[in-house]
This record gives C-alpha cells, structure tokens and sequence, in this order.
C-alpha cells in the first residue's frame, strides 16, 4: 500500500521518535500498532470464509483505515524500518491477494455500494502492481456507472470520490482529463448531480496525491472565474481558517484541520452560491470595495444589506474581519448568530459594513477607500479576530516563508499608523469579540490613546455572546452592556 509514503510496518520496541512518545501523539502510536495487529488476525481469519457479509468486510476497511492513520498521522514519530515491517507488510499483501479476489467476484454482478468502493481504492495504492490493476479496472468501470446513474450525488458522493480520486491518482493522463470532463460536464447532463464537482473539491484538495490535488485546484479556479473571485487569493482566505503552516494545501493534512476546512469551504460556497443567485456579482463587488472572501463567516442577509446600503452617508458600525482564523471560531453558528443579533439590532439606525483584512497594507488601503467614499467616521469599530497582546490579520510571504501580520502595540507608534487609525474620531467606540488581553501591554489596551473615546474588550479568554448595543438619546451608540461568554468580565477603558 503506497500513497506517496512508505508502506512499512513498525515493531513498538523500534520506534525511535523524534521525541520521547510520552505525547498523546506518541501514546496513539502505539495504540495504532496493536490495534493493526489484531485487525490482521481478523482478516486471516475471515478470508477463510466462502464468502464476505457487510459486517466482515468492514473489518477490513477498518485495518486499511489505522494503516493509513499510521503513515500520515503518526509518521513523524517513528523509524519505519524493521523486520518486523516487511513481516507485516508481507501479510497485508497476502489479504489482497485474496480481497480482491472476492470483490471481483462481487463486481461481476452489480455494481459495489459505497463499502466495495472503499476497499478497491485502498487496493488501488497496492504495492502489488496486479492487485492495483484489477482495483483500478473495477473502478473505472463503476466510474461511468455512477456517473450515469440517476441518484442524488449525495447517496454516491463518497464513492465518485474515491472512485475519480484513485483514477487521477494513478491513472494516465489520458484518464484523467476524462474523468475531469465527466465531473465537468455532470450537471448539463443530469440534473440530479448538479453542484457535484463543488461537493468533490474539498475532498480533492486535501487527498494525499498531488495529482488529485491539483484537480481540486483546477475545478475551483474555473468556478472562481465564472464569479470574478481571485482564485489563488479565495482559495489562500479559506484555508487561512485552518492551523495549517502555510496557505497552501501540504501533501499530508490532519484530520482535524480536514474537518475544519470542509466545514469552511461549504460554508462559504453555500453562500457564495446564494448570494450570487440573488444578485449576480455581489460577490466580486463586496471583494473589490471591502476585501471580502469568507462570505460563510456572517449570514447572506448582512452582505445583502451591506451591498444595499452602500450609498448611505450616516454614520455606520464597522466591521474588521481578521482574515486569519486558525480554529475557523468565526464560522461556528453561535458567531454567526451574534453578529446577525448585531445586525437586527442596529437595522434603521446604523449600517453595518464588513471588511476582510488580511495585512496591514490591505487595511489601508480599505479604510482610504472608506474615508473617500463616506463623509461619516464609523461609530464604532468592532475587531472580530483572535487577539491578545496583538490582534491577528493573516499572513504573508516573503520567498517560501510565511509570516503572520499583526496590528500590534508597535503599530500604533509607527508614524505610518495614521493610514490604519485614520478611520477613527474622538467620539469612535472600539469593540474587540474575542479572546484574552493582557491589559497592560497590547494593542487594545494602549489604541485608547491614540484614537477613540472608549475601548471595550474581554477580560480574560472568551468571545461575545451578545453585544446588545444601545442608542443613546444624542444618536451616538453605546455597546457598554455587551456580554462575554464564561461570565468573563468586560474591561472598559475610557480616554
């Protein structure tokens, strides 16, 4: 079993980490270990069997699935060299020998559910180049069958998936650039599998294989460019909301950050889909006047409204949308729920504008569009972000290394920081939504003396649960009964 890592087993008495495996990581290694073992036993065992029922072969998906765990989440912490390896894998091989036997079997009548398809494209990475032949043969053929089929894409995603990603992975080229055209062309075809290669592009674009990579990359461009989104900049903004070291898909990505950057990616495709069916370029006029790119991060009626009221002259509550966001807290339903209440609250009273800040270059620049457009200075400024002696924009390449960008105490003694806190007057309230400040020696704590008449922030880790603004009676707005989450007390700074 190959994919683009080695395939070798590992004695526990062997493992020499790069570290003492005292870690939770380290510990799971050795969990991952046995437990391959005994799921060897059990398929020896099972193989003797005539025949293979849904339960017995998930057996085997289940040894398949800690063999992977071993080889990309625990691969940094062992040697993979022993005999005890080439044991181990002696024995897979010999399982596939017989595995793939019974599914060919199973093939030749019907084609396999979403479990079959499972197994071939493990087998599909086999080491034994006639195993991986007979997977692939297979699976190109129920490739064509699912892809005709007229079920929802959602009963098959997960087998189109495997099935299209072993192909691209280990196919030809030839082979590639069909099933490219057959994802392509899917919904002109069949209503039923309309949106399919947007459903696949978050798989593609964390599989393990660089070819199957670089398709998730070729499909999102081509849906980037049909409405007038930067591709490369999107597809950097949306992974910039995982832990990930660099805004670029790695060759091996964690479970957790896979999670988290589906969860992002169809958040905001769903709305950058709504929004778009609503009102055609909305979404390249939000990006190009407000740097907006996580459309999934706030509810399609505040963008809506934030394009409706673009022409209001008065005075507006803003927004600055840290770009950065490594546990993708922004996009959780309790943060889109607060900042809906937010809108709601101040709907007839103050407009709500949103920007999407990723450097501190790029804030300038949106606040002197900000300034040249509206003859009003926001009321309030709310920084909704991570922050704690800093406040987190995103980051930045120089050469191959990235950097993260910060607004930090420094910022505000740099005669540049005008360009950054021009958009403020003596009368403007800031808010930040989140996280724990030190209260002598950050950038929320000293920004009350350069601009501002109050500055508002958590005394300690937290996030805003509801930041209920008032009106005062001379028309300016207070947010003095705002409420974080852990009962965590308010620190309220006045000038």
């Amino acid at each position: 079993m190959n994919r683009e890592r080695s395939s070798e087993f590992n004695k526990p008495e062997q493992i020499t980490p790069h570290s003492e495996p005292t870690s939770e990581t380290g510990k799971n290694l050795l969990e991952v270990l046995n437990q391959i073992k005994n799921y060897l036993d059990a398929c020896d065992g099972l193989l003797k069997k005539p025949s293979l029922d849904q339960e017995e072969l998930k057996v085997f998906r289940s040894l398949y699935e800690k063999v992977f765990e071993l080889q990309f989440e625990t691969f940094d912490f062992f040697n993979p060299h022993s005999e005890l390896a080439q044991s181990l894998n002696q024995r897979v091989s010999a399982i596939e020998a017989v595995l793939i036997h019974k599914l060919t079997e199973s093939a030749s009548v019907k084609a396999l559910d979403n479990l079959g398809v499972d197994l071939l494209n493990y087998l599909s990475y086999s080491n034994n180049s006639e195993i991986a032949k007979k997977a692939m043969t297979i699976l190109d053929r129920d490739f064509e069958t699912f892809m005709a089929s007229k079920t929802t894409p959602q009963g098959n995603l997960n087998a189109i998936y495997e099935i299209s990603s072993a192909i691209v992975a280990n196919g030809s080229a030839k082979e590639q650039a069909r099933v490219e055209k057959v994802l392509a062309g899917s919904a002109a075809q069949n209503s039923d599998m309309k949106d399919l290669d947007v459903l696949l592009i978050p798989h593609f674009l964390t599989n393990h294989s660089r070819q199957v990579r670089n398709l998730g990359v070729k499909i999102f461009e081509k849906i980037c460019q049909e409405i007038d989104l930067p591709p490369k900049n999107t597809r950097e903004a949306w992974i910039a909301n995982t832990d990930l070291p660099r805004r670029s898909m790695p060759s091996s990505i964690k479970r957790a950050d896979r999670e988290i950057f589906m969860n992002v990616f169809y958040s905001n495709m769903r709305s950058v889909k709504n929004l778009e069916s609503v009102q055609p370029g909305i979404c390249r006029d939000l990006y190009q006047k407000f740097g907006v790119l996580n459309f999934g991060r706030f509810d399609d009626k505040v963008w809506l409204a934030q394009k409706a009221e673009e022409n209001d002259m008065r005075p507006y509550v803003l927004v600055i949308s840290g770009q950065a966001d490594w546990n993708a807290a922004s996009f959780e339903p309790e943060s889109r729920r607060t900042y809906s209440n937010l809108f709601a609250a101040l709907s007839g009273k103050f407009p709500l504008r949103i920007l999407e800040v990723g450097d501190k270059l790029q804030l300038a620049k949106l606040i002197r569009y900000l300034k040249s457009k509206y003859s009003n200075n926001p009321a309030a400024v709310v920084f909704s972000g991570h922050n704690k002696k800093e406040f987190i924009l995103g980051e930045s390449r120089r050469g191959r290394r990235y950097f993260k960008n910060f607004l930090t105490e420094t910022t505000l003694t740099d005669p540049r920081a005008e360009k950054y806190l021009d958009i403020a007057d003596q009368d403007t309230v800031f808010v930040f939504d989140s996280c724990g400040v030190d209260r002598s020696n950050t950038f929320a704590s000293k920004l009350i003396s350069k601009a501002g008449k109050q500055v508002i922030f958590p005394d300690g880790d937290s996030s805003v649960e509801e930041f209920n603004p008032e009106i005062l009676s001379d028309g300016s707005i207070s947010f003095d009964k705002i409420k974080y989450g852990f009962d965590v007390k308010t620190v309220n700074l006045h000038k």
